[in-house]
């Protein structure tokens, strides 16, 4: 089992700064704490070095260039590892997957991908359901209509500091982007630390022209904040799924949830979504057994329009990429 990183309160007052605005830089992020630029290098660099942070990430609104958000989940049996995996790397090598997460509990593999074309959708489903179909218990697709990216409050302990979550959904767009502007979301996209000189060097372009692009992006909403993600089991919390059935006849109930949802100091982004679950919750907690106290509130609370529920907990994730080849591949759509 890896051991447990324990973090000192510097190290998480960075680890919130970072994660409000990853693009942030050195020098203002110790202005901001009170410590030197040297100091604020250093942490940022150990942080990474013992995998605590796995990446500086850019939200990039895959639904405003005309994608579609679904989550495919998977329950397997007679698995081995081998055969476990050929089917992780099938999915991590398509170009249209953003997240590929093994899990244990209601569902043991969960594929977050997007696609313009529902049926090249469900070309990718039937060539794994070819190769793999016979390892198969149960297979559930859900399109995801909304999802609200929260940020990681729990580090703080505290609502107050934090700004309103990331929305993705809500309207689909068809928005024109060049192929500079495609590169430049891919160079961000999981390094968005990335000085706008380095951007300007591989493109070929000034750094007045990156930085000009960054901020057409970002005021276009294609761009919408900056983020890292943390390594939870490194710093040994409990990283969980809950998916919700859900009855839509009291909608001051619902919002009554979505409201809980955005409070929480665990709960790191919600979302609706069509088919076999109309609402799910990702949290990190300290424990298992705070996640189950934490469940246990959730049923109470709103028992009333929870019909069924499930829930995952995370082991590893495999692949994740917030700018997929996709968006470079379909051109043609622009």
């Amino acid at each position: 089992m890896e051991k447990v990183y324990k973090l000192d309160k510097l190290d998480k007052k960075i680890l919130h700064e970072l994660d409000k605005n990853s693009r942030i830089p050195a020098s203002k992020l110790a202005k901001k704490l009170k410590i030197s630029r040297e100091v604020a290098d250093y942490r940022i660099k150990r942080l990474i070095e013992h995998k605590i942070i796995r990446s500086f990430f850019t939200h990039i609104h895959s639904e405003k260039l005309g994608f579609t958000n679904y989550e495919v989940y998977f329950k397997t049996k007679g698995m081995g590892k081998e055969e476990e995996g050929k089917l992780i790397e099938f999915f991590c090598r398509h170009d249209m997957v953003f997240q590929v997460i093994s899990c244990d509990g209601a569902y043991d593999l969960i594929v977050h991908l997007v696609e313009r074309d529902i049926y090249k959708l469900n070309a990718i489903i039937q060539e794994c359901l070819h190769s793999y179909g016979h390892f198969f218990i149960s297979k559930d697709i859900t399109l995801i209509t909304k999802l609200l990216h929260c940020n990681k409050k729990f580090l703080l302990d505290k609502n107050n500091s934090y700004p309103e979550p990331t929305v993705y959904g809500i309207k689909k767009g068809f928005m024109e982007i060049d192929s500079k502007d495609k590169e430049i979301l891919r160079l961000l996209s999981n390094n968005s630390r990335m000085q706008a000189t380095e951007i300007a060097g591989k493109l070929g372009l000034t750094s007045a022209a990156v930085i000009y692009r960054i901020k057409e992006l970002e005021n276009k909403k294609i761009i919408d904040g900056y983020s890292c993600a943390i390594n939870a089991p490194r710093l040994g919390l409990a990283y969980c799924k809950v998916m919700l059935v859900l009855d839509f006849g009291n909608t001051i109930r619902e919002r009554e949830l979505h409201q809980f949802c955005l409070q929480h100091l665990n709960v790191t982004r919600f979302l609706y979504c069509i088919g076999h679950w109309d609402f799910e919750i990702d949290v990190m907690m300290d424990s298992m057994q705070d996640f189950h106290k934490f469940l246990k509130e959730l049923k109470g609370r709103f028992s009333e329009i929870i019909r069924d529920y499930e829930y995952v907990t995370i082991s590893e994730s495999h692949k994740f990429m917030h700018f997929i080849e996709a968006y470079k591949s379909n051109i043609d759509y622009f």
